[in-house]
């Protein structure tokens, strides 16, 4: 594995499988939009799976903020599944594609999610693969169950093929680690 520093190249080619695994949908923008739309300016495939449908967050209007919280959250599921869809197709990627687990209490060692992901990555045979870094971004929970998914799929994968991005913050100089 190295260390990429910020801005560094990263080679992508028309037959690449670019495939992103996030936590939650908006996840893939602020780690890896801008690699996104650069692969599919190549022609590479785009596929972005977010575990979850992002239902954990907040509402932030008066009139979202007075509905029951079973209702927020589902209301809440749709709206951030949509934006995932409207920001997929912005860039070019294909539809996305959930998970199913629960925002705020994702768990890596959940077999069932491990399975579907495995699953979804033997299906799409990615040659490259983007995730967050072990720092969870921020030390989000449900970022580094995301990062040691990912890290444990990449594993399982014929790893001479497929190349592993992780998008990093670490202190306050942003990098990226390709394995």
């Amino acid at each position: 594995s190295r260390v990429l520093p910020m801005g560094a190249a990263l080679d992508i080619q028309a037959d690449d499988v670019v495939v992103c695994v996030v936590a939650h949908p908006d996840d893939e923008a602020f780690c890896h939009g801008g690699l996104l739309a650069r692969a599919v300016a190549t022609g590479a495939e785009v596929v972005v799976i977010s575990l979850t449908r992002g239902e954990g967050g907040r509402r932030r209007s008066p009139s979202e903020q007075s509905r029951g919280r079973a209702e927020e959250q589902g209301g809440l599921a749709r709206c951030r599944e949509a934006e995932l869809r409207a920001a997929c197709e912005a860039v070019g990627a294909a539809p996305p594609r959930f998970l199913g687990a629960m925002d705020g209490a994702v768990d890596d060692r959940e077999p069932a999610l491990r399975r579907a992901l495995d699953d979804e990555l033997a299906a799409l045979a990615p040659s490259l693969l983007l995730c967050g870094g072990p720092d969870g971004a921020y030390g989000h929970r449900d970022h580094l169950a995301c990062w040691r998914l990912c890290e444990a799929a990449w594993r399982a994968l014929h790893r001479e093929r497929t190349r592993l991005l992780q998008a990093a913050r670490m202190a306050k100089r942003m990098g990226a680690q390709i394995m």
